[in-house]
């Protein structure tokens, strides 16, 4: 699942913090992390990106043992955070269907939309 969105207002180091709060409240665990600042002629050039693993349950099979089951950390999400020189901001997530349910996808999308909807770029 892809998300891209362009919010007008809102500052950048906001919506980075309520991506990271959303990841953790929804059983993620932060593998790296990283925001830095470029200079730009137009101002912003706050940039970061957030990735995440999610626990998957993975079943393994031996002749003797038989199946087991256990859970593993897959790296499962990844977000961007864009300051754009105009004055907006761009966030583009990517989440790995087969990782995380599509319905925790669509909740963590869900969540975002409720928190920040009101500064998405209208068309």
């Amino acid at each position: 699942m892809q998300l891209l969105r362009t919010y007008e207002r809102l500052n950048p180091a906001v919506l980075y913090s309520e991506v990271e709060d959303l990841v953790t409240r929804y059983g993620g665990t932060i593998i790296t992390e990283k925001t830095y600042r470029e200079a730009t002629p137009g101002g912003g050039g706050l940039k970061g990106s957030i990735v995440a693993s999610f626990p998957v349950e993975v079943t393994t099979t031996r002749p003797i043992l038989g199946a087991r089951k256990k859970l593993v950390q897959k790296e499962a999400f990844n977000a961007r955070i864009f300051s754009l020189t105009e004055g907006g901001t761009k966030l583009m997530i990517y989440i790995d269907e087969e990782s995380v349910s599509i319905a925790k996808a669509e909740a963590i999308e869900a969540d975002l939309d409720f928190f920040i909807k009101s500064y998405e770029e209208k068309d």
